[in-house]
């Protein structure tokens, strides 16, 4: 089962800006997540929620795709493998790592 994703998990992708240096890998780091929900201490991420890129052009990435059934407030949880996608590029990747302790078969 996927891990349920929080503020500080990571993200994995690929940026590409057209540059001489593109494409290149890019990482990311959850930073927001819900108001009124959260696991040890940390949001939960969801749908729409955002985080910064961590990729030297800079940019952030949304979270694009989130649990068919498991939502807070309305908006559904991203689970590890999810998808996200750069703001400033364009280019797709997922959720790589989620809360150690809670997990979802959703």
């Amino acid at each position: 089962m996927p891990r349920v994703t929080v503020i500080g998990n990571n993200t994995t992708g690929v940026c590409d800006l057209g540059l001489p240096c593109c494409p290149h890998g890019r990482t990311g780091t959850n930073a927001v997540g819900s108001d009124i929900a959260e696991i040890d201490g940390a949001a939960i991420h969801c749908l729409h929620d955002t985080g910064p890129t961590n990729c030297p052009h800079g940019g952030i990435f949304e979270s694009v795709q989130g649990s068919e059934i498991f939502e807070i407030d309305g908006d559904p949880v991203t689970l590890v493998g999810h998808t996200t996608v750069c703001q400033l590029c364009g280019q797709s990747g997922s959720h790589s790592s989620g809360d150690p302790l809670w997990e979802c078969d959703c």
